[in-house]
């Protein structure tokens, strides 16, 4: 990442909202930190595709992103969710087209980064054992920073309750493969 010159110049350059990019700082600590403590050779790698996975966000109408922060995707139109559901390889086009040095494998973390074990995600619908277990890593980081984040006229989380939302949850085993589940379980003992 030191190679890159102004990275967050880049992530920065068209800044219409600042909502748009007020995750990324977390959501790429927090992959950092869960990449690392899985021992991920690559922790550079999930951090850079953290970093990059939004960024072409901030090139979508703030109606959008005003929905997607209220209501999540369900509250987007046909033609707004097609827009989103392209948005991990538009960063990818984002990032080359500034020159950002990513190798293969920051690339495939990069697109993979919204598609689930079940074969539902997109842009690609990829089978789970096509998704890189990386990009697990980023979705889980942003899963995370959205439920531990402290919000208004709440308490925080704790790890704990966490842990116990995660085992409860019925789609956390449609979005990530069984061995990533048990790995980040293990995480918040």
């Amino acid at each position: 990442m030191a190679a890159v010159n102004d990275l967050w110049k880049i992530i920065n350059q068209r800044v219409i909202n600042v909502s748009t990019l007020d995750n990324i700082p977390a959501v790429t600590a927090y992959a950092g930190l869960f990449a690392v403590q899985m021992e991920i050779p690559n922790v550079e790698d999930v951090m850079l595709a953290a970093l990059l996975s939004d960024i072409s966000l901030i090139f979508h109408p703030l109606d959008t992103i005003t929905k997607l922060k209220t209501g999540g995707i369900e509250k987007l139109n046909a033609e707004e969710l097609k827009r989103y559901k392209e948005h991990p390889v538009n960063s990818l086009k984002i990032a080359l087209d500034r020159k950002v040095p990513i190798n293969n494998n920051i690339r495939e973390i990069l697109l993979c980064t919204h598609e689930r074990a079940d074969g539902n995600g997109f842009p690609k619908k990829r089978a789970s054992d096509k998704i890189p277990y990386e990009s697990y890593i980023v979705q889980f980081a942003e899963e995370y920073h959205q439920i531990s984040m402290l919000k208004e006229g709440s308490t925080s989380i704790n790890l704990q309750e966490y842990n116990k939302i995660l085992m409860d949850s019925p789609d956390t085993m449609n979005r990530y493969k069984p061995t990533f589940v048990n790995n980040i379980k293990k995480l918040f003992v």
